[in-house]
């Protein structure tokens, strides 16, 4: 493990059809990163996902 990867925590958040957040918080700092999928926002696309077969 990195020395400075030690201090921190990971976690999720989800709350169905609302929301996704992934977590990282530094411990002993105030830093911290959230990064939020919005899940009621529908994404089109044409591809199968991956390991599709018919």
């Amino acid at each position: 493990m990195l020395p400075a990867a030690i201090g921190n925590v990971w976690w999720v958040d989800l709350v169905p059809g609302e929301y996704f957040n992934y977590n990282l918080r530094r411990v002993n700092t105030d830093r911290v990163f959230t990064i939020r999928f919005d899940l009621k926002k529908e994404i089109n696309t044409e591809q199968k996902p991956w390991g599709w077969k018919e």
